[in-house]
């Protein structure tokens, strides 16, 4: 089973997600046999592996990706969030030099004086500008931070998680980058597992569905949330950040929002 494979050795997003696949498919062994999951031979961003899967190819059979409407016309997700949602609480990563000009920062108005970084096909990058901010893409992942450090643009909106991952892996190397210590952007939104449209991508579809619910029931999905992300989650000072909402006009009327065990609250209300 392929899946897509990380987009430089510093790129460690999935590995939560990737956990949690392999759990999901060991749970449902006994009724749809072994598996063996393997990364993709290529990197390929997020519009390549969309196409992949829309044409039904073999190469690649499942893909971690936010929803948005265009994608759930085009393929069936496993409508469970991955991340718990989290991906929709977002924290910023800066040049250091932007620090003391985002602290005075008070409404999405305030926030509009400032270009936005965001990945070329990113679902993000459409919410984002449809709340009147500025959107620079970039092709490259790995690019973007290059990107915002040579002033191409001038916040990198991040999950809670993601930002404080990629500082850790990065900062050494590049000691004018910096997260943003007093913001927290919310939209709503959720990250899936993807399949082909194709009877095999159905039949994956399914098995993962069955899985990911049985973590569910006995708690194990949000043990190995909490042990992946839980640390990071308390350094990010969630609750101590002053919150910037945000539409999300792309979000499918299907998103599962009333069921509250699905989502992660940082405020804990």
């Amino acid at each position: 089973m392929l899946y897509p494979c990380p987009l430089s050795s510093s790129d460690s997003r999935f590995d939560y997600h990737l956990s949690l696949l392999r759990e999901a498919l060991e749970r449902t062994e006994a009724e749809y046999g072994p598996f063996e999951l393997r990364p993709s031979p290529v990197r390929m961003n997020q519009l390549r592996q969309f196409d992949l899967l829309q044409s039904g190819s073999r190469a690649l059979d499942v893909a971690i990706k936010p929803t948005s409407i265009k994608r759930e016309q085009a393929l069936t997700p496993v409508r469970i969030p991955l991340g718990k949602g989290m991906v929709g609480w977002r924290i910023l990563l800066i040049r250091h030099e932007n620090q003391a000009g985002l602290a005075r920062v008070r409404s999405l108005d305030d926030l509009k004086k400032f270009v936005v970084g965001q990945g070329l096909g990113w679902s993000d990058a459409n919410i984002l500008r449809q709340n009147g901010l500025s959107v620079v893409e970039g092709a490259d992942y790995e690019g973007l931070f290059k990107m915002m450090l040579s002033y191409r643009f001038d916040i990198f909106p991040r999950s809670a998680s993601e930002a404080l991952m990629e500082w850790d892996e990065r900062h050494g190397n590049r000691p004018s980058l910096h997260v943003e210590e007093t913001l927290l952007l919310h939209y709503p939104f959720a990250r899936y597992f993807w399949t082909a449209n194709s009877e095999r991508g159905r039949k994956l579809n399914e098995r993962i569905t069955k899985g990911l619910e049985a973590m569910i029931r006995d708690g194990s999905f949000d043990v190995l949330f909490q042990r992946h992300y839980g640390e990071i989650i308390r350094r990010a000072g969630l609750r101590e950040r002053r919150i910037i909402r945000l539409e999300n006009p792309d979000l499918p009327p299907a998103t599962p929002l009333g069921r509250k065990e699905l989502w992660f609250d940082p405020l804990g209300k």
